[in-house]
């Protein structure tokens, strides 16, 4: 028997669907790819992720919006003159994607020009994901933005 381009054919063939289904058949039953739900109760954070949409959509109808200005300081965050500095209490967390070791989460605490600095010390440089979450008596708020410093 002669060797020609129809059993070359053949045998890659043969090479390429024995390999595809190895690779399948390693990722279905390899445990690194859990295929699990994200979440365990997902219909409770549904309903919390339109909590947060709710949140989001109470600060946008204020009369104006939280600013932010990167300086060499640190982040100074300025927050609507709508209500009384002293009644705002909440938490401006920030989130580093790269790393999730430098995450952390700071109380707000306003001064009378409305404003708070995060230090330069605790935001290096790079890109933050940074979500204020704040009340006023017993409506709640919230602002996110992702930064680059």
């Amino acid at each position: 028997m002669k060797f020609n381009w129809g059993h070359g054919i053949t045998i890659f063939l043969v090479i390429f669907v024995v390999t595809t289904v190895s690779v399948v058949v390693l990722i279905i039953t390899d445990d690194t790819y859990n295929h699990e739900l994200v979440s365990e109760n997902y219909y409770e954070d549904e309903l919390k992720f339109q909590e947060e949409i709710d949140k989001v959509n109470d600060a946008s109808k204020l009369t104006s919006n939280v600013k932010y200005r990167v300086s060499k300081e640190g982040v100074l965050i300025t927050f609507p003159s709508d209500f009384d500095y002293a009644k705002v209490s909440g938490n401006i967390e920030m989130k580093r994607p790269s790393k999730k070791i430098l995450d952390f989460v700071m109380p707000v605490e306003l001064d009378e020009n409305y404003q708070i600095l995060i230090p330069a010390q605790k935001a290096i440089q790079g890109k933050w994901k940074m979500v204020i979450d704040w009340k006023v008596g017993e409506q709640e708020f919230m602002y996110k933005a992702n930064i680059r410093l």
